[in-house]
């Protein structure tokens, strides 16, 4: 596909599709930064799926790799749990949570931190509604499973290379940072993004 054609692909991707960030490049060159193809195909254009990362109209899809790490913890209700992944500010005004301080206190950008509180005996099932699940829920719940116990949260923290919580890719962290805390593994993954 030469120059001449691309503007208007362009266009008619941007009016043609539902939209959410990564970034759609042609030919290695940016061509915009706020949205891709939902369904990795562009109708008259792509007759397939998008494969190693480049649609058969000759579109790259730039990827971000992210890392998500899990604990499993054992809380006696609800608000324990959101008082220990919470962060608070003492009068000089400095943040922290007993999540973080178990951790090692790295400080997590807690928009990316999500969890589940239910019965023990179905945890490994919750594993589902995570984000980015496909990347990492057979694996996860296999460990879960494996680990055992009467564990009734699982908390997951996401990072981005070079972006938020970077940390989690670095070392490995300590398998009971706390008594009623334990880490399960680390799944790295791609997914499309800035």
């Amino acid at each position: 596909m030469d120059d001449r054609r691309s503007a208007p692909l362009r266009a008619e991707i941007a009016s043609s599709h539902k939209l959410y960030p990564p970034v759609l490049l042609y030919n290695q060159q940016r061509v915009r930064s706020s949205f891709t193809v939902l369904c990795g195909k562009i109708p008259g254009k792509c007759p397939g799926p998008v494969s190693a990362r480049r649609c058969p109209a000759g579109f790259y899809l730039r990827f971000m790799t992210q890392c998500s790490a899990f604990w499993l913890a054992r809380f006696d209700n609800e608000e324990d749990l959101i008082n220990y992944i919470e962060y608070h500010h003492d009068a000089d005004g400095n943040a922290s949570s007993p999540f973080d301080a178990a951790l090692g206190g790295p400080g997590y950008d807690d928009d990316f931190l999500e969890c589940v509180y239910t019965d023990p005996e179905d945890l490994a099932e919750e594993v589902g509604d995570f984000s980015h699940s496909e990347h990492f829920g057979a694996d996860l719940q296999q460990r879960i499973r494996a680990i055992g116990g009467t564990w009734n949260t699982l908390l997951m923290l996401t990072g981005a290379e070079g972006a938020y919580n970077e940390w989690l890719f670095h070392g490995e962290p300590a398998e009971t940072p706390a008594p009623h805390l334990r880490f399960v593994g680390r799944f790295t993954y791609d997914t499309p993004g800035e």
